[in-house]
């Protein structure tokens, strides 16, 4: 067993100022056997920054020096952008840019520290050491990281630990798969017969009103309030009902509907509620009118519709939204109401299959993340 700082077994070599893409661009490998792995904050493989020739020189202080190196098995830790997260590299030649640092053992102690124990079991120690100033940038310091005290496990205890979490990490992989696999099932368009209508000539088309968090805070209950995110179906606070109708009766929604988020990151995702809710201003709403209420059965337009939904938002110096006039134009077939309900059943399974994945991911994002 080891007891020390982390300087004391490790070594943290820094990245290159000034290697740009351009530099990269520039510069690449004259054969398989110059060619330098680059890396940098993404920590990702698949979006690392591709090759670089090992004679490459980039300018210093004025002087041209050679990019720095590195040959050693390490975990690649970024500096900012997803400042903390790392990644094991085992690359016969690799360097980075001055976004990110390598984390490699010692000489002395090669034979006593695993480097992917310290992937598995370290990522909260450099959490610990991840700031972020406010505007809510996020940085890796690297001189707390290297005074942090840990307790490294005989080398024995270290490869069993390790050789468990390879096999986890081995399912987490196959189930992010099929989760692929299944969501392009579930996204492929089914071909109806049917007439066409506008979304505008099947349901009212609206939208709630807005509240803020820190109101809601003081204002605390048990009515969910809907909004554009997408986690736990997009209700995000509860609050008191008294109170969000004094703000905006119209936006507490009593019936059957389907919401979509009209702006974020995931804009269009539909959720189907048969519950009562407040509508905030970043959630659309969609009510069935009095003539199609019993011609439309609305969980197969939340799962049939995905493909339409997505090609109807559009995306405005990169913020993506679907107001109320466009979600209105969006134009669909509409089956029979017989039709509409077998689809959306053989939809159902699939969406209980999903979720049933995406749980099991999660747990296993606890168990590998946290």
């Amino acid at each position: 067993m080891l007891n020390g700082k982390i300087e004391d077994f490790f070594e943290i070599g820094s990245g290159n100022s000034g290697l740009t893409e351009n530099i990269i661009y520039l510069n690449q490998p004259k054969s398989k056997d110059t060619a330098v792995k680059v890396f940098s904050s993404s920590t990702q493989e698949k979006t690392s920054m591709s090759f670089i020739d090992e004679g490459t020189y980039i300018k210093k202080n004025s002087k041209m020096v050679n990019i720095k190196i590195y040959q050693s098995e390490g975990i690649i830790i970024a500096r900012n952008g997803k400042a903390g997260n790392m990644i094991y590299v085992n690359e016969d030649k690799y360097t980075m840019n001055d976004h990110a640092y390598v984390l490699y053992v010692k000489d002395k102690y090669k034979k006593d520290i695993n480097i992917k124990y310290v992937l598995y079991k370290m990522r909260a120690i450099c959490e610990l050491c991840v700031t972020s100033d406010k505007g809510g940038n996020r940085t890796f310091n690297k001189t707390l990281f290297e005074k942090m005290e840990v307790v490294i496990p005989t080398i024995k205890e270290q490869n069993k630990i390790v050789d468990e979490y390879i096999r986890i990490e081995e399912l987490y992989k196959l189930l992010l798969q099929k989760k692929e696999e299944l969501q392009n099932t579930m996204f492929k368009i089914v071909k109806v017969n049917g007439a066409i209508y506008k979304v505008g000539d099947v349901f009212k088309v609206l939208a709630g009103k807005r509240i803020k968090e820190e109101d809601v805070y003081y204002h605390k209950g048990c009515f969910p309030c809907a909004t554009a995110q997408t986690t736990n179906s997009g209700i995000t606070w509860y609050a008191d009902r008294k109170w969000l109708e004094s703000i905006s009766s119209k936006s507490i929604i009593t019936e059957e509907c389907i919401t979509w988020t009209k702006d974020g990151a995931k804009t269009g995702t539909m959720f189907y509620r048969d519950y009562p809710f407040y509508a905030n201003d970043h959630c659309g709403v969609l009510i069935p009118k009095s003539e199609f209420k019993n011609k439309i059965y609305m969980k197969w337009f939340v799962f049939s519709q995905v493909h339409n939904i997505r090609q109807a938002v559009t995306a405005r110096t990169g913020q993506t939204m679907l107001y109320i006039e466009q979600m209105k134009g969006v134009t669909f077939r509409l089956p029979s109401y017989k039709k509409q309900i077998e689809i959306a059943e053989e939809y159902e399974k699939l969406d209980v299959l999903n979720k049933k994945i995406e749980n099991a991911i999660n747990k296993i994002e606890q168990v590998l993340y946290v």
